[in-house]
This record gives C-alpha cells, structure tokens and sequence, in this order.
C-alpha cells in the first residue's frame, strides 16, 4: 500500500504560533510555525515572499525567452514565444496567488516577453502598440496575453471552479462564503470596470465561466475602449476593425510547414507582424517607383498598387487556393480560363475583356 515519508510532510497551522492543534495528533510530523509556505506550488504568504516565488521562476524563465529571441526565424519563434515562454509560465502562480501581491515581478516578466519579442522580430511598437499586442488575436491583438493584465481574471475562473471542492474538503466552508471572501471581493471589485455587467453578474453568482472567455471579454473591452476613444486616429479605427474579422488571424496559428505551404519567409512574416500591430514601415511619406501615387508609411497602397504584377499575383495565388480546396471537397469547380466555361445566365452577365461575356466568378 501507500505510505508517507514523515521526512517530507509537516504540518503548517493556519493560526501560527497561537494553534490549538496537539502535536499528538500528527505523530512523527514536523510542526512549521511561518506564515510564508509553497503549497502544490502555489505561494501562500506576505508580498515579499510571493514575489520571491516568481522572481525564482522568472528567473529560470529568462534564458528560455532569450533562446527563442534568438533563433532566428521570426515565424518558428513567434508561437514558442506566444505558447510556451511567456504567459504559460506563471499561468499556474497566478491562478493561485492574488496577483497584488506579486504585481511588480509579473510586469517585469510581461517587459521581459516584450524585449524577446523586439529581439526577435527587430520591431519596437510603442506602449499601445504593445498593448495591442496583448490582446486575444480574435480582437487584432497577437495573444502575447498579460499576466499583470490578467491575473485577477485567472484567480476569479480558479476560485469559482474549485469553490464547491474547497466546501467539499471543509464541510465548515460554504458556497457563498467562499465567493463573499474578502480578497475574493476586491480581486472581483478591480475586474469590474473591464468586464460586461452580464458576465460580472455570473461571477457574482458564482457561475462557471471558462478563463479564456473572461480573458477574450477583457481584451474585447480593452478594443472598444480604444475604437471608441474619439483620439484614436481613423485609420487605425479601420484596421482594428478589419483585423478583427473572423479568420484574419488563421496565419498567426498556422504551423510552419514548407509541403503545406504555410511556411513564411521570415521576413515576410516579421512584416506582416508590424502590419498587425499598425507600425509605420517608413520614416515618412514617400512615392509609389511603380504608379507614382502617394506611398503611405505603413505600405496599404503596396497591397493595392495595380502596377507591378503583385496585385495580380495574389489575385491568382487566391484562385489557386479556392480552386484547390473546392475541388478537396468533392465539387466539380472549374478554374478561370478563356472558352472553357459557358456563357452565363443573363442575369449573371459581365461584361469581361475585350467585350466577351463571361461568368463573374474566377471559380465556378
């Protein structure tokens, strides 16, 4: 059967020096008087000893994020970075550590991701870029999450979803009681400017909500705060807007593969990340060498320039994919091409080049 090593149990008293618990009761155990003890893990104590916990793991943390800063491919470092390295690291501290008391070591290691993230992309967004940054990708961000941002958060999903197993190991503990608790409270009091009235109300109520739905509801609020700051300038209203679209973040989480054709130069992908982030990509205003139209500084007319041959390149490169995928999928598609396909019906006619009708579609 299974035994325990007496050598590696001790018995911490949660009244301290003023317990009434008898040694008898703990034959052979060690008794620890301190208020500062490591649980599972999990720090238990003053401010000072909470964040000494973190600055250790931070510390063992730091040459991870200088490996991955340093590997040399932007789009293979990215998603080590995003899920490995950085939020992942503390996620279990802060889910079981009010994050006020160790709020200094969790932003330092948030401006630690942050100088990986420069070092590995050669990019420096200022503060709201940064911030930006951290948001959920659904909500144009990059999903480089904040622990300082989001600690309050992760304590709140812990709480309410062990409430009913604390009660269950102490009968003495209800439901209510534990949500009434005080640090429960005001960990709930600062998420209430952040979070819709709907979901603070579940939380009130002790209802299970997944982290990651409060986390996608704080950055969700974080962007509207900003979409609807009347500083915020138009053009990044836009983008913030457009980037939030259903599916334009799918290259933020494809996995490098050269045969899928997911694999990204790693330029090309430390561009598209400053496109993301709303970077100025150039000093000033400058010309198109090709049109000669104005070029912006953060290069949206390349995208559209009609000289070149690009425009037309992506146009193709995005009919291959339909067409591909379409055929994947059992149906009878038929590429864009001169004589192939029949005539429209007439109120589907396009005039096409050269005066012939076509059908107003690159795959049918």
């Amino acid at each position: 059967g299974l035994s325990l090593n007496l050598e590696k149990c001790r018995v911490t008293p949660s009244a301290g020096i003023q317990s009434k618990v008898e040694n008898s009761a703990f034959p052979g155990w060690k008794f620890g008087f301190s208020r500062n003890i490591k649980v599972l893990g999990a720090a238990v104590g003053d401010q000072e000893f909470c964040e000494g916990l973190v600055r250790e793991r931070r510390r063992k943390a730091s040459p991870v994020l200088q490996g991955i800063a340093e590997l040399g491919n932007s789009q293979c470092a990215f998603p080590l970075l995003r899920n490995c390295a950085s939020f992942a690291k503390l996620a279990y501290s802060i889910r079981t550590t009010p994050s006020i008391a160790m709020a200094g070591e969790l932003e330092a290691f948030d401006m630690e991701t942050r100088g990986a993230f420069v070092t590995m992309t050669h990019l420096n967004p200022g503060d709201a870029a940064w911030a930006r940054a951290q948001w959920s990708s659904g909500v144009c961000g990059l999903g480089l999450c904040s622990l300082a941002q989001h600690g309050d958060a992760a304590l709140v999903s812990s709480t309410v979803s062990t409430a009913a197993l604390q009660c269950t190991i102490y009968p003495g503990l209800s439901q209510a009681g534990v949500l009434a608790e005080s640090s429960f409270a005001e960990t709930l009091g600062r998420l209430a400017a952040r979070l819709p009235p709907a979901l603070l109300l579940s939380l009130h109520n002790g209802d299970r909500v997944p982290q990651k739905v409060r986390t996608k509801a704080l950055d969700r609020t974080a962007s509207g705060r900003v979409l609807l700051d009347p500083m915020t300038p138009r053009h990044l209203q836009a983008h913030l807007q457009l980037a939030s679209a259903i599916g334009t973040d799918s290259w933020l989480h494809a996995t490098p593969n050269r045969e899928l054709g997911t694999a990204m130069d790693s330029e090309l992908f430390r561009l598209a990340l400053a496109r993301r982030l709303r970077l100025p990509l150039l000093d000033e205003l400058s010309t198109c060498p090709l049109c000669g139209a104005s070029l912006d500084v953060y290069l949206d007319h390349a995208l559209v320039c009609m000289c070149g041959g690009d425009r037309t390149l992506r146009h193709n490169a995005v009919r291959e994919a339909v067409h591909i995928e379409a055929c994947s999928a059992g149906l009878r598609a038929e590429k864009e091409k001169a004589g192939l396909l029949p005539p429209a019906p007439e109120d589907e006619r396009l005039l096409g080049e050269g005066g012939g009708e076509r059908r107003p579609a690159d795959v049918w």
